[in-house]
């Protein structure tokens, strides 16, 4: 039986060697600056093998997307799924949460974000898309959710709760994209925290109830 399981085992180690370079590669360089011939030159593969066990360099992507989505998803789903949490306590854990998403691995938030790359997701089976689509609303739903309930019990006043998700997301985007080109230009330079704590302070004072 394991002689049987021999050219099975051999070919899911493959196509894990291909997936992890790929991986490392993408976070190292971005998707945009990573070829086929970088992925298999670092698995030590021929071109011909990568094409064994992917379409191309996107499909490796949007499965890296679908990983990372997943992680997000459960991770925002703890930080607001608690008994007796407030709106804006939600809002405060997700501020940490995005914070520790970035401070975790910055490469991952820079490059794998569906947005950041949106040419790397073109042209991909419809059951892929359709993932990525899903994950990335089921992430950005529990957002305004949040928002809707913070209006609804009049702790936040009322706004388009969609557009206040936006802002919150655009704050935190443009602040990592921020940091990354700082960081390129001096190492000693990461204020990503107090900067994205002061920006969501400003947002929660916002909303907060005219009185």
């Amino acid at each position: 039986m394991g002689k049987l399981d021999s050219p099975q085992i051999e070919k899911e180690r493959t196509r894990k060697e291909i997936f992890e370079a790929a991986r490392q590669l993408f976070l190292k360089n971005g998707y945009r600056n990573t070829t086929i011939k970088d992925i298999t030159g670092k698995a030590s593969l021929s071109i011909g093998t990568f094409y064994l066990y992917f379409e191309s360099k996107g499909e490796i992507y949007a499965l890296l997307t679908i990983d990372f989505l997943k992680y997000m998803k459960t991770e925002i789903l703890k930080a607001t799924r608690e008994k007796n949490l407030s709106p804006k306590k939600k809002l405060s854990n997700l501020r940490q949460l995005f914070f520790k998403m970035y401070e975790s691995d910055k490469r991952i938030l820079i490059n794998l974000i569906p947005s950041r790359s949106t040419d790397a997701l073109n042209d991909l089976a419809p059951g892929i898309a359709r993932q990525i689509k899903d994950l990335s609303s089921d992430c950005f739903n529990v957002l305004v959710t949040t928002i809707q309930e913070g209006m609804d019990s009049k702790i936040f006043r009322r706004e388009n709760p969609v557009v206040i998700a936006d802002i919150i997301w655009g704050i935190f985007s443009a602040l990592i994209l921020l940091a990354e080109n700082e960081r390129m230009l001096d190492n000693r330079k990461d204020f990503v925290k107090t900067t994205l704590e002061t920006a969501m302070e400003t947002v929660y004072r916002g909303i907060n109830p005219v009185i």
